[in-house]
């Protein structure tokens, strides 16, 4: 991912020993696109063959599950 431009390396200003990985204006980018797809995916494969009962009943389970963690 550094190779292709997508993060860089900056040192970690709390441990000399580490660097930490941050995203570049081209990592954002393709990050967006990705999520974008991602989204796209989830509304043609999961709720888009829900009913508005089934999305809010998915939705009150999911928010259950967040919660309890």
């Amino acid at each position: 991912m550094e190779e292709a431009g997508l993060i860089r390396r900056d040192p970690d200003p709390d441990d000399r020993r580490a660097a930490l990985a941050v995203l570049t204006e081209a990592g954002e980018q393709a990050l967006d696109r990705a999520l974008q797809q991602h989204l796209a995916h989830l509304r043609t494969h999961v709720s888009g063959r829900l009913s508005a009962a089934d999305r809010r009943a998915l939705e009150r389970i999911l928010r259950k599950l967040r919660d309890a963690g």
